[in-house]
């Protein structure tokens, strides 16, 4: 009870809350407690613990009387918890329609893969427009964090979000994530957004900073910058925002004459050409080792010659090759994989692979790759997230392991019937 009592208070504690300031700035998964108000509500359900701890064990009157005269000071000393004011309160807001509007006409109807960076980074989300009843006790504006833009925008958003301490994950995202008078234009931006696979960049002017006073965040200096870049394209200009296009904008993965289609966000079909010598392969997905190339049979896939390079759409020429990829998900537990030593961290946070053609004529059948007049190769392989492999297994023994309990249940009801019959 204590334990959840003062996880409960957070950095306020007076007993652990250095501990949780240091845990909090310094690790970066230690972000999940950052609502450390959720430890009350295992507080409260501890009492109903104790309850049943006393009726159960209601033999020693004295130990007893002590146990009850215990919980009744708990219950008294927090009633705030059981009055259901905790003073907290319900606000609406009303979405300004630019954000619908820029939602609808670019984000949701584009099929390809790409990020969307917000400007300027502020350590919480809160914005003029959204705010609390001024005749309430709360104040003007909500100050806390939103998650507006990770909730709404129909693509992910790269920013700064204070709560899980990008800051501290590495040199680019503490360098480049700064916010406020911080921040600066670094002299390689196109190339970090690249590698970011940014395609838009969306300069927020109704952000308000929750630390100093509620002020609005000046963004002056992201506005001069690019319109000065001839590299990006102003797509839309009102009072909530500017929308700018990133015309250098490379996708989500990228080889030299590679075409590729997203099956899902855990799958990749990537189509390679005229490989001839040692290339980079990047996917600007987070690093995890258990992203994997396996090579798939050569089998042309005329019906896919219409798919628009660098363009990972889906199309219906393409369906029948998807579908019997889907039916192999099991299959990649034990298939073997391909370049697991070339896979490398890139941009300092993607994944990156090295492409050897040597290595595919000298260890692999003719079947699975197709060799060009001028020695070159076309090949087509497999981006997969391995442990999804796992995921599809747990279902399946899952749904027998369920099946086989009610199927033990039915022949055990049907003898006992047979047995009270006779």
């Amino acid at each position: 009870l204590l334990i959840f009592f003062n996880l409960a208070l957070g950095p306020i504690s007076k007993l652990t809350g250095g501990i949780w300031m240091y845990l909090y700035e310094k690790v970066s998964p230690f972000g999940f407690f950052r609502s450390f108000s959720r430890f009350i509500i295992l507080y409260l359900v501890i009492f109903i613990f104790l309850f049943t701890f006393l009726f159960k064990n209601w033999k020693n009157k004295y130990k007893n009387y002590f146990l009850l005269l215990t919980i009744l000071l708990l219950i008294i000393s927090n009633t705030i918890f059981f009055s259901g004011d905790l003073g907290g309160f319900i606000a609406s807001a009303k979405l300004p329609k630019e954000y619908i509007s820029v939602n609808e006409k670019y984000f949701q109807k584009d099929q390809s893969q790409y990020n969307i960076l917000t400007l300027p980074n502020i350590p919480y989300e809160s914005y003029i427009w959204f705010f609390a009843d001024k005749k309430t006790r709360s104040g003007e504006y909500i100050n806390q964090s939103t998650y507006f833009r990770e909730l709404f925008f129909s693509k992910p958003v790269v920013y700064n979000r204070y709560a899980v301490n990008l800051d501290f994950r590495n040199d680019l995202f503490k360098s480049f994530f700064k916010y406020g008078k911080e921040f600066k234009f670094p002299g390689n931006f196109s190339q970090i957004i690249d590698g970011l696979n940014v395609k838009y960049i969306l300069v927020q002017k109704d952000l308000i900073n929750v630390l100093e006073n509620n002020i609005p965040v000046p963004v002056k200096k992201y506005i001069n910058y690019f319109n000065k870049d001839s590299g990006f394209i102003l797509k839309e200009n009102n009072k909530s925002f500017a929308l700018y296009e990133n015309k250098g904008y490379l996708p989500i993965v990228l080889m030299s004459d590679m075409q590729f289609i997203k099956v899902n966000d855990t799958k990749y079909i990537l189509f390679i050409k005229n490989l001839k010598d040692k290339e980079s392969l990047s996917f600007l997905q987070g690093y995890n080792e258990q992203w994997k190339l396996y090579l798939q049979s050569n089998s042309d896939d005329k019906k896919c010659k219409s798919i628009k390079y660098y363009e990972n759409v889906q199309t219906t020429e393409c369906k029948s090759v998807e579908q019997k990829i889907d039916r192999e998900e099991l299959s990649y537990l034990y298939k073997n994989t391909i370049f697991d030593d070339t896979h490398k961290l890139v941009n300092q946070y993607a994944n990156g692979w090295t492409i050897n053609p040597d290595y595919i004529k000298q260890n692999f059948s003719k079947k699975l790759y197709k060799e060009n007049p001028d020695g070159s190769i076309d090949i087509k392989l497999t981006l997969y997230f391995q442990s999804q492999s796992y995921f599809y297994l747990g279902i399946i023994i899952t749904s027998i392991m369920i099946f086989s309990c009610f199927a033990y249940l039915g022949i055990r009801v049907v003898k006992n019937k047979n047995i009270s019959l006779i």
